[in-house]
């Protein structure tokens, strides 16, 4: 917003609630952004692969595929984009996956891992829920 804008300021939108009924959580198991424009994420959630391939579209805002894969080698496609925050733990992503008719939306932490080991830099726990149930 440029401050030498006059004020006040009105604006209108979308006010989001998450329902956390199940909220599911996993490890990714690699990031790596291939250019300062592209970022593939792989991990799995329950007995499905997913690979998640995401590009740049302006600032914060990227827009991909993301190709899901069950144990039987069966899989599924579909869009996915999110805004990718810079934090002091490291790279934040907040966005909306699509499924069908069904859109949810979805977050991730990343840690930064150092280029020669694939460890972590830093092993700061994060407090992360785990597969709960209840009501927003």
């Amino acid at each position: 917003m440029n401050r030498a804008e006059s004020f006040p300021q009105k604006f209108a939108g979308s006010f989001c609630v998450v329902d956390t009924a199940v909220v599911e959580t996993t490890r990714i198991e690699r990031a790596t952004f291939r250019t300062p424009d592209e970022l593939v994420i792989e991990f799995r959630l329950d007995d499905f692969s997913n690979v998640v391939s995401l590009f740049r579209k302006s600032n914060t805002f990227f827009r991909g595929t993301y190709t899901i894969q069950d144990k039987a080698g069966d899989s599924g496609q579909g869009e996915v984009s999110c805004h990718i925050f810079e934090m002091p733990e490291g790279p934040f992503a907040f966005g909306i996956w699509v499924m069908g008719a069904l859109r949810y939306n979805w977050w991730a932490y990343f840690d930064p891992m150092s280029q020669a080991s694939e460890e972590p830099i830093s092993k700061m726990p994060r407090k992360r829920t785990q597969r709960t149930r209840g009501t927003a």
